[in-house]
């Protein structure tokens, strides 16, 4: 049953979420229409830069949480890597390729792997409402469409995690 989900559902949950992510980060039709206007101010901040290391703390939390999870139950290991390394691509997506020096998530381990996973799934919704709101945030289309990736394969996780629960 596994194979099934990893072959056909969390293509299916990706897609899906890959679209509805997209049609959140839908810019309204006044977004676009002063950027091209001259105002005036000299400002060279992107803002999408904050947002991009918003994203990317957050991506590395989620790498210490997997992290934390392995330690606790080694035995998930070939269920869980593949998401916290995913995780690290994310954060590499946004530009950051080194977990800063504190993303530990300084919780007690669970020690069930019903929790473990309880937890995680827990950390992967949060995620997905956070990508989806910088998606909405965000000024320009490249980096919407990156962040609603992410938001997708997160929501993957999220299916994956919960048709793994014991």
């Amino acid at each position: 049953m596994l194979t099934d989900v990893r072959n056909v559902s969390r293509r299916e949950v990706m897609g899906l979420g890959a679209i509805l992510s997209l049609a959140a980060c839908s810019p309204s039709g006044t977004d676009g229409a002063n950027t091209s206007e001259g105002t005036g101010s000299a400002s060279s901040v992107d803002p999408d830069l904050a947002l991009a290391a918003q994203v990317a703390e957050q991506e590395w939390a989620l790498v210490a949480a997997y992290d934390q999870a392995l330690r606790a139950q080694p035995n998930l290991a070939a269920l869980l890597t593949p998401l916290r390394d995913q995780h690290r691509e994310h954060a590499g997506a946004v530009g950051s390729t080194q977990a800063p020096a504190t993303a530990a998530t300084g919780s007690a381990a669970p020690t069930s792997p019903e929790q473990v996973l309880a937890d995680l799934l827990a950390a992967e919704r949060a995620a997905v409402t956070e990508r989806t709101q910088v998606c909405d945030a965000s000024t320009g289309p490249q980096f919407a469409s990156l962040i609603a990736l992410i938001a997708a394969s997160e929501a993957g996780h999220v299916e994956y995690l919960r048709r793994s629960e014991p």
